[in-house]
């Protein structure tokens, strides 16, 4: 219940968190910090209506990757991670290999 809440509203305070999921802060703020340490939990974000800041554009394209080793796709990833550009990069089957977005 409280990944749900947190995807729902992850800008929300603990006693609103706890109080969506039917617990006290201070149960709910501890399995908050153990899904955390664990990997859970890896961080918030803003959803941010780009609409608002102005136009703005979109574009697919289609990376193929000459050598289809693991060590290939771990370079051209870390590449795409390099890049600010490029906010989303999907392993893809079919004609190429990555979309980036």
């Amino acid at each position: 219940m409280i990944l749900t809440h947190l995807q729902r509203n992850g800008y929300c305070s603990n006693v609103e968190l706890a109080a969506a999921v039917g617990l006290t802060p201070s149960p709910c703020l501890a399995r908050m910090k153990r899904l955390q340490d664990c990997g859970v939990l890896r961080g918030f974000n803003a959803v941010i209506d780009l609409g608002r800041l102005g136009h703005f554009i979109t574009a697919f394209t289609e990376n193929t990757v000459s050598e289809r080793r693991r060590d290939s796709f771990r370079l051209f990833e870390a590449a795409a991670e390099r890049c600010p550009e490029i906010i989303e990069c999907c392993n893809v089957t079919g004609g190429c290999d990555y979309r980036p977005r």
